[in-house]
């Protein structure tokens, strides 16, 4: 007649492993085990005495009792079939009976990505182990990083963990969240420039509150809700609710592109640019490196179109300038798309510059310039040296 194992509820059984001893429970397809010292052995057996052979295998007849070689143990571990519960010495006066972690480890591995996962369930077990009542404190704190790479794996991190937990387990924790979600997501459109309708911002909110969305894919599906030419990609799912609701389309990004283009380019190159600003202004929010590639492209652009100033100087400077020259020559502020102007900006020499505004504005007849033409002339009376035509050739400095 067998003796059984009386430790544990029915189905525990014991298991020796090379020369370790293991008591075993299987519950939904998972094996538990927690070592028990060869000195322990006779306290979870109804057996009077326990032999062994010379090899030390266990010979008395224990019902369930298995041996199981190291080399096909170790394979159980590896492939997840059987789980780490701790030593029994571990557990006070002993009154730690396997089903309570069964029942605890079942409780905690409800509707997470990552029940099935071996690595969380070796954690979680010996967590209960150690302290049942505190456990899920100790996994929080994850002093070793275990939990935490646990997370990683399945795209969370302890931020979007402790979500999780609290939508999913606290009513009055779950509505508070939502609300802070609310503001949150309601925050980020202001920044982006664009809106979205209450019913679809309430949407969103519990995606985040729950833990589905984490910090940076909440911002990239509102960027690709709001955000003309987005780079990132909408949710199938997120796609469908945008389609019922309304959509305030943002035009944060197109101004900073704007600036540069009309910094770092001539008037003539613009245009092709310009018809494309809401492609662009989607790169510059979606790309953090959009902006610095994308000036040293404009750069390289005008000094293929005019190599008389250096490259690193902005176009918006040339022109102010030249701008500035005219109207102090001219006596007026001339537009940009001034045929004059648009020549004197493409001319690195200051003097050159000043000679061809005082020929075009004794042209056009600016008092300024006709001004400055007799007062040239008058200077040169009883000199015996007539100013005028070196006036309009030849300006000086």
């Amino acid at each position: 007649m067998a003796y059984k194992v009386n430790y544990g509820p029915s189905g525990t059984t014991l298991i020796q492993v090379g020369t370790k001893f293991y008591l075993v429970y299987e519950s939904d397809g998972r094996k538990l085990y927690w070592e028990v010292s060869q000195s322990d052995l006779e306290k979870i057996t109804d057996a009077p005495k326990l032999t062994f052979n010379e090899s030390g295998m266990l010979v008395t007849d224990i019902e369930g009792f298995q041996f199981i070689s190291p080399s096909v143990w170790s394979n159980y571990q590896t492939n997840g079939q059987v789980f780490f519960a701790g030593s029994i010495n571990e557990i006070q006066n002993n009154e730690f009976v396997i089903d309570t972690a069964v029942a605890a480890i079942k409780k905690a591995n409800q509707d997470m990505p990552w029940s099935n996962d071996t690595d969380y369930l070796n954690l979680i077990t010996e967590y209960l182990i150690e302290d049942k009542e505190n456990w899920t404190t100790n996994l929080t704190l994850d002093p070793e990083g275990r939990f935490e790479a646990v997370l990683t794996k399945y795209g969370y991190d302890t931020n979007m963990y402790n979500r999780f937990m609290l939508y999913k387990n606290n009513e009055l924790g779950r509505q508070k969240l939502v609300e802070d979600s609310v503001n949150k997501v309601k925050g980020m459109l202001q920044t982006l420039e664009g809106n979205l309708d209450n019913d679809t911002i309430e949407w969103v909110a519990n995606k985040y509150a729950s833990a589905s969305w984490s910090d940076d894919k909440l911002l990239d599906q509102l960027t690709a809700a709001t955000q003309k030419y987005s780079i990132y990609e909408l949710d199938d799912e997120f796609k469908k609710v945008l389609e019922e609701g309304v959509v305030t389309f943002s035009n944060k990004g197109v101004e900073e592109v704007k600036t540069l283009i009309e910094t770092w380019l001539p008037k003539d190159l613009q245009q092709p640019y310009l018809d494309d600003l809401q492609n662009l202004a989607g790169k510059y929010l979606s790309d953090a490196t959009f902006a610095d590639t994308f000036t040293e492209q404009l750069k390289n652009e005008r000094y293929a179109f005019n190599s008389n100033w250096d490259k690193e100087i902005p176009w918006l400077n040339i022109k102010n300038n030249a701008i500035a020259l005219a109207q102090s020559i001219w006596g007026v502020r001339p537009e940009e798309t001034d045929a004059t102007l648009q020549q004197i900006m493409g001319i690195n020499d200051v003097n050159e510059r000043k000679k061809i505004l005082r020929k075009e504005g004794l042209a056009r007849g600016y008092d300024v310039v006709i001004s400055d033409l007799y007062g040239a002339m008058s200077k040169s009376f009883g000199t015996g040296i007539v100013k005028s035509m070196d006036y309009g050739l030849n300006p000086g400095g």
